[in-house]
Parts: structure tokens; C-alpha cells; sequence
């Protein structure tokens, strides 16, 4: 859902509104509420000085919030109409709420259920090891974080998976490759695929980054082929 807002659009080259937008979302999945005063916004999600920043003084969170909801209400009316869920944040609050929207007939039958399957790492080194192990924890935590309760474990009793994510990461000294794959469980099929790469940089901003991608990537193919009726992706 957060994937796909931010992969349209209105939204992926603008590195501020995307930023603003995913920092509240999270909070709110994550109840943090306390990181959505204007001072704790303007302190976290725009990096001021919590020395010398005032809130009453500096207008930046309430005008980057105005240009936010604008943004949001774009997409809805255009690329976002006719989606289940749509992301409202009220004037004079920071708070973002989710709304339930009424979608297309049959489209909660149609819905995908999603499972990950650890990527495998094709290196045995210890630090490729590591970095592997902390690219399926941020995937895990971000298609949870965008997903809800269309991302299940393996284990879960209740409704079972429909497709499963899974794939390999290979790594050398300037570049970062993960390969993704997802699986009609029910056919044995792929779905689809798709390659990532990242250079070389700091671990955990890498794992960030690389999570970000696929996601958005899976939640766009996910949705189109919902919107589409297609069984397959």
C-alpha cells in the first residue's frame, strides 16, 4: 500500500515528499505516535537544529504538510482512484490515518497473500553472511510495514499464501545484486522477477534501500495484476 503511493508518480521524484511521507506512515504502523508533534517532525524528518529550532517560528513541517496532502489527494484522484486503502492526514494533525475504500467487485477474493522466503545469500564469506541476515529482517519488516495482514508467515494457520517472495543476494567489492522471484504457490510457476543492485556504501542504508525497492516493486505488480483480475501477476 505505502510501497505502491510511493513508487507513482507524484511521488517518486520528489525525495522530500516521499521521505515526509514514509517517516509518519511508519510511526503511525509503528505506534510512535510521539514522533509526530510539528517539533519532533521538524527535529527527525527535516533535520533541524534541536538547539536553535522553534516550531511556532519555523514554518517548514506545516508547509511540507500542506504540499503533502496535495500531493496525496493528486494521486488519489488519478493513479490511486479505485485502490482498497487510501492515506488521509487531517488538517492541523500529523497524524495520518488509513481509510478503507470500497474497490472493485470481487477484488477481495482476487486479494494476494504474500509470504517471504529467506534470500539466499551466494557468498560464504562472514560479512556477505551478515549483510544477507539483516536484508531479510528490513524486507520483513518493510512488506510487513506495506502489507498488513496480506504478509503471513509460512507457519500461520488461517488462510494460506498465495505467492511466495524468494530469491539470492550476491555481493562484491562495488555492488550489491538481489534477485527476486514470486512464486504461484498453488501452480509452482513464476510469477514474476526482478534484478536490484546497489553500490557499494554503509550496510544498513543499503539493506534500507534495497528493502524500499523491492517492495515497491512487489506491491506494483501485486496491485496492477488485483486491478486486472489477472490470476497470475
Amino acid at each position: 500500500m505505502l510501497a505502491e503511493v510511493l513508487a507513482s508518480e507524484e511521488f517518486v521524484k520528489a525525495q522530500r515528499m516521499r521521505h515526509l511521507l514514509q517517516f509518519i506512515v511508519e510511526a503511525r504502523l509503528a505506534d510512535r505516535e510521539h514522533e509526530l508533534s510539528q517539533y519532533a517532525l521538524g527535529i527527525a524528518a527535516f533535520g533541524r537544529d534541536e538547539a536553535t529550532y522553534h516550531a511556532g517560528e519555523d514554518p517548514i513541517v506545516r508547509v511540507q504538510m500542506g504540499r503533502l496532502r496535495e500531493r496525496l489527494r493528486t494521486y488519489y484522484a488519478g493513479a490511486g482512484r479505485g485502490g482498497q486503502y487510501r492515506f488521509v492526514i487531517p488538517l492541523g494533525k500529523y497524524l495520518p490515518e488509513i481509510e478503507a475504500l470500497a474497490g472493485p467487485a470481487g477484488l477481495c477474493a482476487q486479494r494476494r497473500r504474500l509470504t517471504l522466503t529467506p534470500l539466499v545469500c551466494m557468498s560464504e564469506r562472514a560479512p556477505d553472511i551478515s549483510f544477507a541476515q539483516g536484508l531479510n529482517e528490513q524486507l520483513t519488516h518493510q512488506m510487513y510495514s506495506v502489507l498488513g495482514d496480506r504478509f503471513v508467515a509460512q507457519c500461520a494457520q488461517g488462510a494460506a499464501p498465495s505467492h511466495a517472495i524468494e530469491g539470492s543476494i550476491r555481493r562484491d567489492e562495488e555492488r550489491t545484486r538481489v534477485l527476486i522471484r514470486a512464486i504461484e504457490i498453488g501452480a509452482g510457476a513464476i510469477a514474476w522477477s526482478g534484478q536490484f543492485d546497489a553500490e557499494a556504501g554503509q550496510a544498513i542504508r543499503l539493506q534500507e534501500q534495497l528493502a524500499e525497492s523491492i517492495c515497491a516493486s512487489v506491491m506494483h505488480h501485486v496491485t496492477r495484476a488485483e486491478r486486472s483480475g489477472n490470476s497470475g501477476w
